[in-house]
């Protein structure tokens, strides 16, 4: 029996969800917009697809799940609740409230009616970062010191929320993901063009090693970079690069004052699955509405990002 999912919002990113939830071939895939234009470009596509034009209907159907994919980020809240109390199970794309405390209300009524409440921090799904964690986890590259951050491109301008809130998401999630949450979150420096902050830099401190994010809608090229420095070695993690992952054996030996620097030769990383994160996300969250299990990224998950992005967004 198939899975009945129904991917609410056409926009971006929910196209791209349509084609990789249609990747499944254990999900009875639906759509719903408003916006007919939008419903007839998907039609081209997936011919014998059926559609929605409105979401009170998708409520009122045999639907399993929904998968929401709506703009502005004031929606989320509203239509994740109506689902809920529905008994839908929902996937909510990030951020996923525009408040904390919208979060904390979705996860109470998520476990209320014993649905599942799964938000799309895509990047932990990544066969990479897992790699990474792995890596962390060996004790490979020793104490960490310090880590570098940069997720920068000409970027699509958000209608109700800033660069912060855009970008800053994915790479939360991933610290979380790696060390756990931080103590404390500072944002150093904000530019802003239209009254929207689009360029930003975060200050970001553990117990033993601190953190930096950039963040820009600005930037002329796409970068999403980043590198761990440790004490036995640094890793680089460059997503949009050839080579994903680089560990580099560089570490100083000190000697009565006097310092070596040591630059062995580049070791590649051995890991190189190629699927793309979303398209294992939603395999995931289908396994998980079938089984009844909680997905590796639900709503607490989303709570804690949403509580640093909150932090983040003071002024400087």
């Amino acid at each position: 029996m198939k899975t009945k999912v129904c991917i609410v919002g056409l926009g971006y990113w929910g196209s791209i969800l349509v084609q990789k939830f249609d990747n499944l071939k254990n999900v009875e895939l639906t759509v719903c917009d408003k916006d007919q234009d939008k419903i007839l470009k998907i039609i081209k596509t997936y011919q014998d697809i059926k559609t929605f034009s409105n979401y009170k209907a998708v409520l009122n159907s045999d639907v399993d799940a929904v998968v929401l994919a709506v703009n502005p980020l004031s929606t989320h809240y509203t239509m994740a609740k109506q689902a809920l109390q529905h008994k839908k199970d929902v996937w909510l794309e990030k951020p996923m409230t525009a408040t904390s405390k919208e979060a904390e209300e979705l996860i109470s009524l998520a476990k209320e009616n014993k649905v599942l409440l799964h938000v799309d921090h895509t990047f932990e799904y990544s066969p990479h970062v897992q790699y990474i964690k792995k890596v962390l986890d060996s004790g490979e590259l020793g104490n960490i010191l310090y880590v570098s951050m940069d997720r920068l491109n000409l970027g699509l301008y958000q209608q109700d929320y800033n660069v912060i809130w855009d970008l800053c998401p994915h790479d939360f999630s991933i610290l979380n993901y790696w060390f756990g949450e931080p103590y404390e979150i500072t944002p150093i420096m904000r530019c802003s063009s239209f009254g929207m902050a689009d360029i930003s830099e975060l200050h970001i401190s553990y117990d033993d090693f601190f953190a930096d994010i950039r963040v820009s809608w600005r930037h002329p090229e796409k970068v999403r970079k980043t590198i761990i420095i440790g004490t036995k070695k640094t890793l680089i993690y460059d997503d949009v690069g050839a080579n994903k992952i680089m560990i580099h054996d560089i570490k100083v030996d000190y000697n009565y004052g006097d310092y070596k620097y040591k630059n062995k030769k580049n070791i590649l990383a051995e890991y190189y699955d190629e699927w793309e994160p979303i398209q294992l996300e939603a395999k995931h969250f289908v396994t998980c509405v079938d089984k009844r299990q909680p997905t590796l990224t639900p709503g607490e998950s989303g709570l804690k990002v949403m509580r640093l992005l909150e932090n983040a967004n003071k002024e400087c």
